[in-house]
């Protein structure tokens, strides 16, 4: 459905707002929505892990076409959050292509052609936190199927992530993101003036 607010202006004028698309949904991801209880229902844990990396594929899909509603942005977090809980719960770690649409398919809803699709959609939902949050969860699950050592480093024009997995003993430099000279850096990360530091300090046990 779509909504349309009627204001008063400074001078008691009524007139119309911009019209809302937060609560519209396209067909295709209502489909897409419905198809996860489908997956979810065969019960075994590896085949509904597999089902839910079929499902980011077909997101993957759609959000490149990048027309869409802004109540589609909401669906397409709430996909993610469904994904990602099926995953942990399955103890399922996607293959490096499923954890490459993944970070594509937020790269696509943070495109900055969404701006205004996002401000309308944060006035019934902040699926921009979520969003956040299911990026942690997700991190965590690709963490936990790493071996000691590996690192994966993800580039898209909107994301860049480092998911590295190191005993604390072997942290001897601090660690920086992003790391702006590595082959393949984003421009807009490389130009950056935002950073993360994370001290080696953290990784030494207290002294007693």
């Amino acid at each position: 459905t779509t909504s349309r607010r009627c204001s008063l202006s400074l001078h008691g004028v009524a007139f119309w707002e911009q019209p809302s698309f937060a609560r519209c949904i396209s067909n295709e991801y209502k489909h897409l929505q419905h198809s996860i209880k489908e997956h979810l229902a065969k019960g075994q844990r590896t085949l509904a892990g597999e089902g839910m990396s079929q499902v980011t594929k077909t997101l993957l899909d759609l959000t490149q076409r990048k027309n869409f509603y802004a109540g589609d942005l909401l669906v397409s977090v709430e996909i993610l959050r469904n994904v990602t809980d099926t995953f942990k719960r399955a103890s399922y770690i996607p293959a490096s292509d499923g954890v490459q649409n993944f970070f594509q398919i937020v790269s696509n809803l943070l495109d900055e052609e969404n701006k205004e699709k996002w401000e309308d959609a944060q006035q019934i939902y902040q699926g921009s936190i979520e969003l956040m949050q299911v990026i942690e969860d997700f991190i965590h699950i690709v963490g936990m199927g790493m071996m000691d050592f590996q690192n994966s480093y993800l580039m898209t024009g909107n994301v860049v992530a480092s998911i590295q997995k190191l005993p604390a003993a072997s942290v001897l430099t601090d660690i920086n993101f992003p790391m702006r000279g590595r082959k393949g850096m984003v421009d807009w990360a490389r130009n950056s003036e935002d950073r993360v530091v994370i001290p080696k300090s953290i990784f030494t046990p207290m002294s007693t």
